[in-house]
C-alpha cells in the first residue's frame, strides 16, 4: 500500500522520522496536508502505523497541533520558520478556520480517554468533518 503514502512532493516519510524530528522527515506537513484534502484513510492509516511500530499518537498529534498553531502565528505575525508545504495545505483556510481546527485537535491531547489513541481518533474525526466543509465545492 505504498501508494496510499504518495503525495505530489514526496513519498510520506517513515514513522520513525515523525517521532524522532531528525530533520530527515517531514510527516507532520504531508499529514496536515492529509487532514486539508480530506484523505481520511490516509490519516487513519497513518495513525495504525504509529499504533504498531509503538509510537505515542498524542505526542504526534502535539505536534500537528503546534504545526497549525505556527501557520497561524505566520500569518498573523509573520517572522515564523514554517513549512512552506503546510503552509500551501493551509492557504485556504482564515485564521477562524484555523483557530477552530487547532481548537478541535487540541481536545485530542487531553487525558479524557483512557486510551489515549481514542482521543485522538475522536478529534481528528472533528477536524476532519470541520475541513471537509470547507473543501473547494469543485474537488
Amino acid at each position: 500500500r505504498a501508494e496510499t503514502f504518495a503525495t505530489p512532493m514526496q513519498e510520506a516519510p517513515a514513522v520513525t522520522g515523525a517521532i524522532t524530528g531528525n530533520g530527515e522527515s517531514q510527516p507532520v506537513p504531508v499529514f496536515i496536508g492529509w487532514m486539508c484534502d480530506g484523505k481520511a484513510d490516509q490519516v487513519f492509516d497513518f495513525l495504525r502505523r504509529l499504533k504498531m511500530q509503538g509510537y505515542s499518537s498524542r505526542e504526534f498529534l502535539s505536534r500537528v497541533v503546534s504545526s497549525f498553531d505556527e501557520v497561524h502565528r505566520q500569518r498573523l505575525e509573520g517572522g515564523r520558520s514554517v513549512d512552506v508545504y503546510a503552509l500551501e495545505k493551509t492557504n485556504r483556510l482564515d485564521p477562524s478556520d484555523l483557530e477552530a481546527v487547532i481548537d478541535l485537535l487540541s481536545g485530542g491531547v487531553d487525558y479524557s480517554y483512557k486510551e489515549s489513541h481514542t482521543g485522538v481518533k475522536t478529534a481528528l474525526l472533528r477536524a476532519l468533518d470541520y475541513l471537509s466543509k470547507k473543501q473547494p465545492k469543485n474537488s
